[in-house]
C-alpha cells in the first residue's frame, strides 16, 4: 500500500496550512493510515493536535546522518565548494520517512509557488528529491505566480509534476501556457 508524503509545510501557526493538512489527512485516510508530514516547526503542529491525525517529521532533521560517510563528505565539498545544495538536501529530506517507489509526496505549501521571497533552487531540489526516489509527485492546491514560470528551470521543474491541483483561474491558465511553450 502507498505512503503518502506531504512535505512543503511551514507549521501550524498559519492555521491555512493547518487546514490544508487536517484537509488532505481526511481525503486520504480512506485510502492509506501511514501519513508523514514533513515540517519546518513540528512544536506547532504538535500543539495544535495534528500529531493525532499524522506522523510528523522535522524537515532536516529526519534521521541520523553519518558525517563520516562518502555520501555525506561528497555532498558537503559539493555544498562548500560549488554551492550545490542538492545532494545534502537528498541526504536530509525525507530521512526517517521509509519512502518506498510506491509512495506520493504532495507538496501541500500551495503558495510557495507565488512569493518573490521563495527559494526556487530549494523547491526544485526537493521535488527532485522525491521524484530520483521513485515517489509520484502532486503539487496540490496551489497558487503559482506566472512571472515565475517565464524561468525555465521552474517552469520545468512544474511540468515534471505527475498531478497539479490549483486554486484559481491565474495559476491554472499560467500552468497550462508553460505546459504549451514546451511542446
Amino acid at each position: 500500500m502507498s505512503k503518502y508524503i506531504l512535505y512543503g509545510h511551514d507549521g501550524s501557526n498559519n492555521h491555512g496550512c493547518e487546514a490544508l493538512v487536517r484537509s488532505t489527512v481526511m481525503l486520504l485516510e480512506d485510502l492509506c493510515n501511514d501519513i508523514t508530514l514533513i515540517s519546518t516547526a513540528p512544536e506547532e503542529d504538535e500543539y495544535y493536535h495534528l500529531n493525532q491525525l499524522c506522523k510528523i517529521i522535522k524537515r532536516g532533521e529526519c534521521g541520523q546522518v553519518n558525517r563520516n560517510s562518502l555520501a555525506f563528505l561528497r555532498a558537503y565539498s559539493d555544498l562548500k565548494l560549488r554551492k550545490n545544495s542538492w545532494a545534502m538536501d537528498a541526504i536530509h529530506i525525507g530521512r526517517g520517512a521509509n519512502i518506498h517507489k510506491n509512495d506520493i509526496a504532495l507538496s501541500i505549501g500551495g503558495d510557495s509557488y507565488c512569493y518573490g521571497t521563495i527559494n526556487q533552487q530549494q523547491l526544485i531540489n526537493e521535488h527532485n528529491i522525491w521524484k530520483y526516489n521513485g515517489l509520484k509527485t502532486v503539487l496540490w492546491g496551489c497558487s503559482i505566480e506566472p512571472k515565475l514560470l517565464e524561468d525555465e528551470d521552474m517552469a520545468e521543474d512544474i511540468r515534471q509534476f505527475d498531478l497539479i491541483t490549483v486554486r484559481e483561474s491565474i495559476s491554472y491558465e499560467a500552468i497550462k501556457k508553460s505546459i504549451l511553450i514546451r511542446y
